[in-house]
């Protein structure tokens, strides 16, 4: 089937690493792409903090550029160049099939194994980019500018081009975990914000399902800081101390650590509770007062709800921003897409 729209292959994992990066985006010009600029002139070899990400196997590249029915022989770099150019331009490869399932996206030159790696992804850029004045040169500056442009709204939110910076914004409430957003200047100097999960086209019902699994974390919030707090081990100074659990690293402020639900993930637990129950989710029909975070109304199913994640979360792990990266990308090259889940 010729190849009319965005690109598809069935597997792939995450991002390239920015070493290769570099090379990806040289091969891209070479190959004379005519791809946007957004996908073609994103710093993906600067040493971006967010940058730690997995590698297609070369296993993994033979079999996605074959079901392409593209050229399948040469080296690793030939084999990232073929299938990084047919990404950034499909409409130069008529010869490509686009029929089987699975999305590859290039995002701000940038590689992603679906949507769900490019969630994550974004996810962990809020947590990383707090206090950066992410401007042009930055790593990240392309992505987001990349990211921003996916927006269905773009032309009308960014009306005083250009794009001059972005920033992470938090709204910090008592006794709840923060919110974060991203803004950006534009060329008045005006700031304003935009949705990301717009600009990744989530659905009504994907962003019911989000705010679904932010609810029941809430209900748990008090089991969740329990263990945070109970992982704590004093320093000779007398100050709690944090530890990740991956690296070892430590931390004096427990909130730069994220907690994680290893076994089994946050997600199962929703499935396997809504299965004991017998009965889908009840629908986000509260606001937890003062805020405008979504809650549950029936006490009674929160109640139950509480007391099964007590008794069915066996594992939980605290973890730093770059190993719960790490852990994100190996999970998708493994093809473990439904491992840890963090809240």
């Amino acid at each position: 089937m010729a190849c009319v729209g965005a690109c598809r292959a069935a597997s792939c994992s995450g991002l390239f690493t920015t070493h290769r990066g570099r090379r990806l985006h040289r091969a891209v010009a070479a190959a004379g792409s005519q791809a946007t600029a957004a996908a073609t002139s994103a710093a993906t070899g600067a040493q971006s903090r967010a940058a730690d990400v997995s590698i297609l196997t070369l296993e993994e590249l033979r079999r996605t550029l074959a079901q392409r029915h593209l050229n399948t022989e040469g080296s690793r770099e030939e084999l990232e160049a073929r299938l990084a150019a047919f990404l950034a331009a499909a409409a130069q490869h008529p010869q490509a099939d686009c029929s089987p399932a699975g999305e590859v996206r290039l995002v701000g030159g940038r590689l992603f194994g679906g949507i769900t790696p490019l969630r994550r992804h974004i996810q962990l850029l809020f947590e990383l980019l707090q206090g950066d004045d992410v401007v042009p040169g930055h790593p990240d500056f392309e992505f987001l500018l990349a990211l921003l442009r996916m927006h269905p709204r773009y032309a009308e939110k960014v009306a005083h081009p250009p794009v001059q910076r972005f920033r992470v914004r938090a709204i910090i409430e008592p006794e709840q975990p923060p919110i974060r957003f991203f803004e950006y200047q534009d060329g008045r100097g005006e700031w304003d914000d935009f949705s990301t999960r717009k600009c990744l086209g989530f659905t009504p019902e994907h962003n019911a399902l989000l705010t679904m699994r932010d609810a029941m974390r809430w209900e748990v919030r008090g089991q969740l800081e329990a263990f945070r707090l109970a992982s704590a081990r004093t320093s000779p100074r007398g100050a709690p101390l944090y530890r990740c659990d991956e690296c070892r690293k430590r931390v004096s402020d427990g909130r730069k650590l994220r907690l994680e639900h290893v076994e089994p993930s946050f997600g199962q637990l929703i499935k396997d509770f809504t299965a004991a129950m017998n009965r889908p989710p009840l629908p986000v029909d509260g606001k937890v007062p003062g805020t405008n975070r979504g809650c549950f109304t029936d006490q009674e199913w929160a109640a139950a709800w509480r007391r099964y994640h007590r008794t069915h979360a066996k594992r939980l792990q605290l973890v730093c921003f770059r190993c719960a990266k790490q852990r994100s990308t190996a999970e998708q090259a493994a093809g473990a897409g439904s491992g840890s889940d963090s809240a």
